[in-house]
Order: C-alpha cells, then sequence, then structure tokens
C-alpha cells in the first residue's frame, strides 16, 4: 500500500497539470495534458478507495478518446 502522502501527490500533480495546461499554446497539447491530468486523477481515487470518482473520471478519459478519434 503506497502512503497517503504519495497518493495526494498524485491528486496534486493532476491538479497542477489541469491548471497550466491552458497556459501550454496550441490545441493538441491542451488536450494532451488533459488527458495526463485525467489518468492521474484516476489512479489517484482507485487508490484512496473512491472508486466512482475514478470511475467519472475514466468515463471522461474515455469521451476524450473518442473525441479524438473522430477529429482525427
Amino acid at each position: 500500500m503506497l502512503p497517503f502522502w504519495f497518493i495526494q501527490l498524485i491528486g496534486l500533480t493532476g491538479s497542477v497539470i489541469a491548471i497550466t495546461a491552458l497556459q501550454s499554446g496550441s490545441r493538441k497539447k491542451i488536450l494532451s495534458l488533459q488527458a495526463l491530468c485525467c489518468v492521474l486523477w484516476v489512479a489517484h481515487y482507485s487508490l484512496l478507495g473512491a472508486y466512482t470518482g475514478a470511475l467519472i473520471n475514466a468515463l471522461g478519459l474515455a469521451e476524450f478518446g473518442r473525441m479524438a478519434r473522430r477529429m482525427g
């Protein structure tokens, strides 16, 4: 089992990426950073045992993948 502080660090990293993603410039980079943020939040919630939060973020990630494929 990972220490609680490490799990919180994963969530904090996801938050920092989400906040700073809009400053990155290009649309492709923003969307890639948002996807990475979503993966980190899924890991964060899963490790905390908050499976509803993990599922919601996983669904958001699946939607992102669907839209990325449609956009080409």
